[in-house]
């Protein structure tokens, strides 16, 4: 019972809200989760890079920043693909003058904290009525299987 809610309560651990806000490119700092909005005359030259149709909007770590440039770690395959478990980044140089905007993602605490507490007392309410049960009274060997699920939401009048 103990490994169901742990694994019940473990995704409630890696989720989280997150916000963007704009900073200035000159305070940013390489490792930094960033969203770049790029001018729409820059675009179509970042479009053939990444084989995108639209390259308006680029999301990636800071990679590095130098007097001219930014360089992005830009996902280029999806997780979970095939071959790409890990899924795939492309490291991509754009010019100070291309962005129009630099945004940085940070971990919304409020948000999050809602998030988590209201699956918490879900998976709570789940578990308590998992554990409380319903039995027709007939001994545990011709009573048929019952579907939890079924169980949780069968109505009772």
């Amino acid at each position: 019972m103990k490994k169901l809610i742990s694994l019940l309560l473990a995704p409630m651990l890696l989720t989280g809200c997150y916000n963007y806000s704009v900073v200035d490119p000159a305070s940013v700092s390489p490792g930094m989760a960033v969203r770049a909005r790029i001018s729409a005359s820059a675009a179509p030259r970042y479009s053939t890079m990444l084989g995108t149709s639209d390259a308006r909007l680029l999301t990636g770590k800071l990679v590095d920043t130098q007097a001219g440039a930014l360089t992005l770690e830009v996902p280029a395959v999806p997780m979970g693909t095939v071959g790409a478990q890990e899924g795939l980044v492309q490291r991509v140089s754009v010019a100070r003058g291309d962005v129009i905007e630099l945004e940085s993602r940070k971990l919304d605490s409020k948000k999050t904290g809602i998030l988590i507490g209201t699956a918490s007392v879900g998976v709570g309410a789940l578990i308590v009525a998992g554990l409380r049960g319903h039995s027709s009274g007939e001994g545990a060997v011709t009573e048929p299987p019952i579907n939890f699920v079924v169980r949780l939401l069968s109505f009772h009048f």
